[in-house]
Parts: structure tokens; sequence; C-alpha cells
């Protein structure tokens, strides 16, 4: 009886061992790099080994050159057995024997590190980045106000706004520019731009800290430089899947570099800031964007600016939008010459996406 249970255990093994072997498999790269192990996964772009030695390793497919699957003894019956290839086929030299199973040799601790330093950024780096490379929306828009006559004006308008989110952190970037001309004197060249992270804290995730940061040029305002950092705490007052409402407050720091002209020196300015922000889907045909800040500063609490923002939005077709933008900017000492308020009226036409 124990000699018969032998006998079935040896059969059983001996008749697994080709679809053992099958599951088993050598890549040899282009380099010369051998890696032998399972393929665990595979697609258009890479596949995903795992290697008795280096552990799970993803292998870009176009690194490969060979996929050689191991020798396996067959019975006398079946067809002679040789090295099985797999496309790009390519033929490599007799395996001379010497009694003893030729085992294909694994990759040294030096050929692993080469392997991994020269792939590492096409296959570690997608993985680490595709969260924050998608999931990206916004809008670009494009508008200009033209009138001849009496009083010639030329004023050309471009926004752009992009919003991302992943688990906890948002992201949101803006950038408005303008540039115009009244009876051929120049009057608009402007840019600016911000960046605002912000990231949710506890379970509700209504209370988020953010960290905010800003840089405009405005020739006729004659601010060669402005640039502005802050950070702060933030509150969702209202949330719901077509309003939401916020508020926040913080602190900020501001560098204003004047042009020489303006006979004002350069300021370095400590201020609070106080923050509001709403949006309202009013439908699928109309949505409103509502912002403002007001930054008072911390050692003269009437040295201050304000900023506000609205914009209208009503969509034409899937992805192109008619837009009414509302800007004001007031600054309470500006340099001379120069009004307190900045007061912009643009229509414009966008492409979301």
């Amino acid at each position: 009886m124990p000699r018969l249970i032998l006998r079935l255990l040896l059969f059983l093994i001996w008749t697994n061992v080709p679809a053992l072997a099958a599951d088993s498999i050598t890549l040899i790269l282009k380099n010369g790099d051998r890696f032998s192990g399972v393929i665990l996964s595979e697609n258009a772009n890479r596949v995903v080994l795992q290697s008795t030695i280096a552990g799970k390793l993803k292998i870009p497919l176009d690194q490969i050159a060979i996929r050689e699957k191991p020798l396996v003894d067959k019975p006398a019956s079946a067809q002679p057995s040789t090295a099985a290839v797999i496309p790009p086929a390519k033929s490599t030299p007799p395996v001379k024997t010497t009694g003893t199973p030729s085992l294909t040799p694994g990759p040294s601790p030096a050929e692993t590190t080469n392997l991994l330093s020269q792939t590492w950024l096409q296959t570690y780096m997608p993985d680490l980045l595709d969260p924050f490379m998608t999931n990206w929306h916004g809008g670009i828009q494009i508008g200009l106000d033209l009138g001849y006559g009496t009083t010639d004006r030329q004023t050309y308008y471009a926004n752009g706004n992009s919003t991302h989110s992943y688990g906890r952190l948002r992201n949101f970037a803006d950038l408005h520019a303008a540039y115009g001309f009244l009876n051929k004197v120049q009057s608009a060249e402007r840019i600016d731009g911000s960046w605002k992270l912000d990231v949710d804290l506890g379970s509700r995730r209504r209370i988020y800290i953010y960290n905010q940061i800003g840089a405009s040029y405005d020739r006729i305002r004659k601010l060669d430089r402005q640039y502005n950092e802050g950070v702060g705490f933030g509150y969702k007052i209202l949330q719901k899947p077509k309003m939401n409402l916020r508020g926040e407050a913080g602190g900020q720091y501001q560098l204003m570099d004047y042009a020489p002209d303006s006979l004002l020196a350069d300021r370095h300015i400590v201020s609070i800031r106080f923050g509001e922000a709403f949006a309202w889907t009013i439908s699928n045909k109309f949505t409103v964007n509502q912002k403002v800040s007001f930054v008072p500063n911390l050692q003269e609490f009437d040295d201050f600016r304000m900023r506000f923002e609205l914009g209208l939005s009503y969509p034409l077709l899937k992805r192109m939008t008619i837009n009414l933008n509302f800007f004001n900017e007031y600054d309470s000492s500006p340099p001379p010459g120069v009004d307190s308020n900045d007061l912009q009226l643009q229509s414009t036409l966008g492409i979301s996406f």
C-alpha cells in the first residue's frame, strides 16, 4: 500500500512538471539583462514580473528582446522539445549540459540596480504622478472690446483657470491678462496669476488649511512687480451639489515694487487676509462664481487692498461658453496720479476642459 501511494505521488508530480514550468519565463532585455519569474500582468506598455530574486519588477514592453521559456522533458512519444521563444524570435546558441540541469542564472545585484536606474522614470514615476496629472478641470477665455469713431479703443482680455482635486487636496490656479489702447494712448497692460492649495482636515472635511501665492504686473498702475504669499484656515459654510460657500482668514506677506516714476519706495507689508468664495450652478445653462478678499496692513489698518470678482457663464455649445466678468481692485495707497479703484468689465468667449 505505501508503495502504491508513493507511485501515485511520483506520477502526479511528473505529469504536472510541464504545467509548473509553463508559468515560469525568462525575459532577456535589449541591454543583455535576464530576469526569470512569473508574469503577473501585462498591458500595451509594460510587463509586471514576479522575480524570485529581485521581487516584483515593472519592465517596459519596448525593452524586452526575447521571452524564453525553460526546457521541459517530455515523454518519448511526444515531439522533440526545444526552448520556446515568443516573438520577437531571436536565435540563441545551444546550451551544453554536463550531466546536471542547466539553470538560467538570476540577475546579480549590480544588474538589478542597473535595470532599476534605467527604467525607474518609465515604470514608477507614472504611478506616482498619475493622481496629480489627471482630474484637472478648467477653462480658457478670450475677449476683446473694440470701438472706432471719435474715440478709438481696443482692449484685449485673456483669462484662464484650472482646478484639481485628489483625496483631501485641492489645487486652484488663475491667470488674468489685459492689454489695450484708448485714442492711441495705452490704457491697459496687466497680468496677474495665483495658485492656491487647500488641505481638508477632520472626518467631515469642513475645516481646511490653505497656502496661496500670487504675482502680478501692471504698467498703468506703475507696479513693476507685486508678489504675495499667505497661509490660513478656511471653513466650508455651505456644501450642496449646486451651491457652496467658504470663508477664510489668515496672514499674508506682500511685496510691491513700483516703477521709478511712481515716486513711491518699494513696500514690504505683513497683512491680515479675510476671504470669501461663492459658487452657484443656477441651472445646467447658467453658473455664478464670486470671490472677495480684504487685506489690511497689520500695522496700519486703514492701509488696505481689496479685490472683488464676479463671473457669469452661459454655455453656447458643449464646451464653449459666453462669459461676463466683473473685476474691481481697490488700493487705499496708490501711487500719485493713479486712481484707487481699478474696475474691469469683460465679455469673453471660453472653452472648458
